[in-house]
């Protein structure tokens, strides 16, 4: 059985082309966020997937996180997965040269730990507000070192299901990422965002009017 990326994409070139026009700019260092919504099945992945394809024929690497359907996930669970993904592909020089100061990632992950330097294993006691902004920053670093040598796509799935401080993490992010060559895609359920829902807060707080895209 061949799998969906193998398929011909049928429809929805022009919101394809949007995407790709944001991954340009990206390129060009205009970072910048996308976001596809619409109902289960209607072809969010499927054009997510097109992207990661486009993307490879530029030279930008992509990374896939998930937010998790079941319960027990730790926090930050789809920056995790991006980060660890990154971290598999790098060589040792290149890990040293991102991950140098970022000690306070080591928070998030256990693995982190073991790829950070030594010298930057150890971080100063903090309160819980601090430890908090001390991690955003370094991880708002970490993907502005990492860009540096690679554009790119980071495809943040199923953000409907995020936590809010995976959603707080990426308003952060976006709000510092300056001239990194680097482009958010989100996807999500708008039929499950109700004006309670910490996605639809904070879609409406940050992103005014998100260009909501539907797959085929």
């Amino acid at each position: 059985m061949d799998r969906p990326a193998d398929r011909p994409f049928v429809g929805r070139h022009s919101e394809l082309q949007t995407l790709q026009q944001a991954l340009q700019r990206a390129i060009a260092g205009q970072p910048g966020i996308v976001l596809l919504a619409g109902e289960p099945g209607i072809g969010k992945t499927r054009t997510a997937q097109q992207m990661i394809a486009f993307a490879a024929q530029h030279e930008v690497l992509a990374l896939w996180g998930r937010c998790p359907e079941e319960a027990g996930a730790p926090p930050y669970w789809p920056w995790v997965q991006l980060m660890r993904r990154w971290i598999a592909l790098q060589d040792e020089a290149e890990l040293a040269r991102v991950l140098g100061t970022a000690a306070p990632l080591a928070s998030l992950d256990p693995r982190f730990a073991q790829v950070l330097p030594q010298a930057a294993r150890e971080s100063a006691g903090s309160d819980p507000a601090q430890a908090r902004f001390l991690l955003f920053d370094a991880v708002a670093g970490f993907w502005q070192r990492a860009a540096e040598r690679q554009p790119l796509l980071l495809v943040l799935d199923d953000l409907h299901r995020a936590e809010v401080p995976s959603l707080r993490l990426l308003e952060f992010v976006m709000a510092e990422a300056g001239r990194s060559r680097l482009l958010v895609l989100g996807t999500y359920r708008d039929a499950e965002l109700t004006r309670q829902h910490p996605l639809a807060d904070s879609l409406l707080a940050n992103y005014q009017k998100p260009e909501d895209l539907i797959g085929e």
